[in-house]
């Protein structure tokens, strides 16, 4: 799914969403009462984000065998989104790209004090760098970690759930690091001890 419009990047932009949203990709489909048990969240509160989800297009309503519960599933797992957007929407855009940061570090913060079953101890990478790249190459590193991703992504796709898999979650950005690089020339230095 490709977002372009200002509100489909705000439906999105909520850290229940996201969560009801990811909780879909991973079951394939459910109903609210069925997410709202595993989000803490009351089937009506759920029900409500759901629709907003709907409305935008990242979620549907499937058909149930009993004609009585009303699940929900996922239209697209991926979305993509180009990094400059005009004025009218670049806000919106910043604004989901703010909450999956959030929510993604308050995540990650409580796997870090969860202790991994066995057969995970030891399998999940914890890296970071910073390295200093050309334009080319940091476009080249961004295509790279996205081509290794996308067979396990095609995988939600096509619904292959692999025996003795479970949900990993990858996070991978690339961004200049802020500031200045090299110190000021002009700038004046004190002597030691000189508060000045």
């Amino acid at each position: 799914m490709d977002i372009k419009d200002p509100a489909t990047f705000r439906a999105m932009a909520h850290p229940l969403r996201l969560e009801l949203f990811e909780r879909l990709a991973i079951l394939g489909s459910a109903t609210a009462s069925q997410l709202a048990d595993l989000v803490d969240e009351s089937p009506a509160n759920c029900s409500f984000h759901l629709r907003v989800l709907a409305k935008h297009g990242y979620i549907e309503r499937v058909e149930s065998g009993d004609g009585r519960e009303r699940p929900w599933r996922v239209l697209d797992v991926t979305q993509t989104w180009d990094s400059d957007q005009p004025d009218e929407t670049r806000l919106a855009k910043e604004t989901l790209e703010d909450t999956l940061r959030e929510w993604d570090n308050a995540r990650l913060r409580i796997a870090r004090r969860t202790p991994n079953p066995d057969e995970w101890k030891g399998t999940l990478l914890s890296s970071s760098a910073t390295l200093w790249l050309t334009p080319a190459e940091a476009k080249a590193l961004g295509e790279g970690i996205a081509a290794l991703i996308m067979p396990y992504v095609q995988r939600w796709e096509n619904d292959e759930r692999i025996e003795g898999g479970a949900p990993v979650r990858v996070l991978a950005d690339t961004f200049l690091v802020p500031g200045r690089m090299v110190p000021d020339e002009t700038a004046t230095e004190t002597p030691e001890g000189d508060p000045s």
